[in-house]
């Protein structure tokens, strides 16, 4: 079989999707020696630089369907005009089984698709217009004709069947997972050599972005203001893009006189970001919703603590080995700071249980679960 997989790279490589992709696309390759695979996506505008980020793999059975063909154009052909686009100029390269992202109308191949979170549907005051007509009109209506639909966790899967009344035989859950050969303890000189750079403070806490309604950083910032004086010398840094709420955060710290201790690094290159997190105390991550919630178990896997929320997908994915809390609740953020700040042997315990957790979810697991699905078909 050849089997396409779609990176739309409409957030330009950066995100969760992105990542998974790569990883599976890899793992699929490692683990599947008899199927070729494809990689698919279409874009118009900075065309060179958005094919640069896909992946770039090195491997006989693996090629690269990138026609440059504007986003705006597709969608009024193949969802508002009901043209098969897309399957046409898949069936045309012989493909034979379509991993979808944003479902064809049509579905002249068999056709799979993952379905990340619900939070457009779920919390439409905080989707972009563009998430929403996703949903509403591409990923949902397609979703009566695919052949298997994978949800990458039981909190998403739940939300499909309570908000799209999906019978829950018909979505197999797939954990995304974490690579711990990338995501891993540091040795001091690199780590030393990040921390100049940056100017970093010697002990902080990480938070990363994009800062949006469902990960606002300001609750947590409130709660690190009242942080005793005996730990006056503990920094907050934010990485990442600045989100929707990101620029009022910065003016939050500015209001609150904490912006000498409170910095924003903005995007830090990958290798970097490894970095922030073997140097970090813990990862703060206090996320109102999560369809998974990747940077928990990159944390982990660094062998960094980690405080977050105890809600949506969030329990399941870190179990017993993080803090988990009301998201809102600054009181209990305060309290989860100090312990993570004063308590040293707590701190190791966490880092313990966090790595033992982080490698439940090897990438491997995650490959294996959806070639089984590619099979079935």
């Amino acid at each position: 079989m050849l089997i396409a997989i779609e990176e739309s790279l409409h957030g330009w490589g950066g995100g969760g999707v992105s990542a998974y992709i790569r990883n599976l696309t890899r793992e699929l390759l490692l683990l599947d020696l008899e199927n070729d695979y494809a990689l698919f996506s279409y874009f118009f505008r900075s065309y060179s630089k958005k094919k640069n980020l896909l992946p770039q793999i090195e491997h006989p059975r693996f090629q690269r369907f990138v026609p440059r063909l504007p986003e705006s154009l597709i969608h009024r052909l193949e969802w508002d005009l009901n043209l098969p686009m897309i399957e046409t100029y898949l069936s045309s390269r012989h493909v034979d089984v379509y991993h979808a992202h944003r479902i064809p109308r049509h579905h002249w191949l068999k056709t799979v698709t993952t379905i990340y979170d619900l939070f457009p549907i779920v919390h439409p005051e905080w989707g972009s217009s563009y998430l929403k007509n996703l949903y509403e009109k591409i990923i949902f209506p397609g979703l009566k004709a695919v052949d298997r639909m994978i949800a990458i966790s039981e909190y998403t899967k739940q939300d499909m069947v309570k908000y799209w009344k999906i019978a829950p035989e018909k979505i197999e859950v797939i954990h995304l997972g974490v690579d711990c050969d990338t995501f891993k303890p540091l040795d001091s000189q690199l780590l030393f050599e990040t921390s100049r750079h940056y100017q970093l403070p010697k002990r902080f806490f990480l938070m990363i972005g994009p800062f949006d309604p469902w990960s606002d950083p300001r609750a947590s910032m409130r709660a690190f203001t009242h942080l005793p004086k005996t730990f006056s010398d503990i920094g907050l840094v934010l990485v990442g893009h600045l989100g929707s709420l990101g620029n009022e955060a910065l003016a939050l710290a500015e209001n609150l006189k904490i912006s000498n201790r409170a910095r924003y690094l903005g995007y830090v290159p990958f290798k970097d970001l490894i970095a922030l997190y073997n140097l970090s105390l813990c990862l703060l991550y206090p996320s109102l919703y999560e369809g998974f919630g990747l940077p928990i178990l990159e944390a982990m896997a660094c062998g960094v603590p980690v405080i977050t929320s105890n809600k949506t997908a969030i329990p399941e994915v870190c179990g017993n080995a993080a803090v988990q809390l009301d998201p809102a609740n600054e009181e209990e953020i305060l309290a989860a700071l100090i312990k993570i700040a004063d308590d040293e042997s707590w701190r190791f315990s966490m880092r313990e249980k966090g790595l033992l957790r982080a490698k439940s979810f090897p990438w491997s697991a995650t490959a294996r679960k959806t070639l089984n699905i590619y099979r079935s078909l």
